[in-house]
């Protein structure tokens, strides 16, 4: 949105989004939209690598307050209004922010009032939502700023990839007889959690190879995970608790030990079997070791 001004849907322009913020921001500590900042409107602040940025645009709150404002007429303190493209713009944000919540379930069941926000079922809104949606990513397009021309950036047309790929996935699924789908283990963040706390082992090791890795992940396993978000990494939480269950109910758990054990006795004369081509060499490999651990140990007494 920040290289394209207008978006030829439902009479989106993303330059009337700056002047809700505008005239929210005049409320001081009773602002409806707390979470928005120069960087969320600005587009020479506005920081790319930052997904939190779009998804705070994006949401039900921004969309409501807009629509709000423009049906109420509500006047900034300098002057400004929404125009007539606000209530367009209001319908965009809330369909970004319900295409996001329909990929990013984590629940089994909706909370806070987001209905998509939650694992994906066949009886579950997913697939109807996912229908409309397809057929209006597949109409929307933008035009750049000062021309006529339309344009198609590649997010429009990945965001179809993605929807039928999740249906693919969720088919899949149900031919194994997996009932659900939480769409969110299939994006990035649980990778980058996971990679953030192996990182974080051993001192900050932060090009572990493969024997440190399998180290570190035996760590943390034993340490349960304390820390499953890596904080400073652009991803989210993936609430996830079931991965330590296993772990935690194997330390936790007690263990019934008998009080009489019956053990088999074996023959104390150790068999003199022929030494294969390997254990010849393991047997020379050994005893030249302590052969030079001798001769050291010698020279310094």
């Amino acid at each position: 949105m920040s290289r394209y001004r207008k978006c030829a849907v439902r009479g989106c322009q993303d330059s009337v989004s700056v002047r809700p913020y505008a005239i929210d921001n005049a409320a001081g500590s009773l602002r409806a939209m707390p979470k928005l900042t120069e960087c969320h409107v600005n587009r020479n602040c506005i920081k790319k690598m930052k997904v939190s940025y779009a998804t705070q645009v994006f949401s039900h709150t921004v969309a409501s307050v807009m629509t709000l404002m423009a049906r109420a007429g509500i006047v900034g303190i300098q002057g400004e209004k929404l125009s007539e493209t606000a209530q367009g713009t209001a319908k965009v944000l809330k369909f970004f922010d319900d295409l996001m919540d329909s990929v990013n379930g984590y629940s089994l069941y909706p909370s806070n009032g987001k209905p998509l926000r939650s694992a994906v079922f066949r009886c579950t809104d997913h697939f109807e939502f996912w229908v409309e949606a397809r057929q209006t990513l597949r109409k929307m397009y933008y035009q750049a700023e000062g021309t006529e021309e339309r344009l198609r950036p590649p997010s429009l047309v990945n965001w179809t990839v993605t929807i039928n790929g999740i249906i693919d996935i969720f088919e899949m699924l149900e031919q194994g007889n997996v009932n659900h789908l939480k769409c969110r283990r299939l994006n990035q963040d649980p990778i980058e959690n996971f990679f953030g706390q192996i990182r974080q082992q051993g001192l900050r090791d932060t090009n572990p190879t493969c024997s440190h890795f399998k180290n570190h992940f035996k760590t943390l396993l034993i340490n349960n995970f304390s820390s499953r978000h890596s904080m400073s990494a652009n991803c989210e939480s993936e609430n996830s608790k079931n991965i330590i269950v296993a772990v935690k109910k194997f330390i936790t758990v007690d263990v019934v030990v008998p009080s009489r054990t019956d053990f088999c006795s074996f023959p104390s004369e150790i068999p003199n079997f022929a030494l294969q081509y390997i254990s010849k060499v393991s047997l020379g490999y050994v005893s030249g070791f302590i052969t030079k651990y001798e001769k050291k140990r010698y020279f310094f007494i």
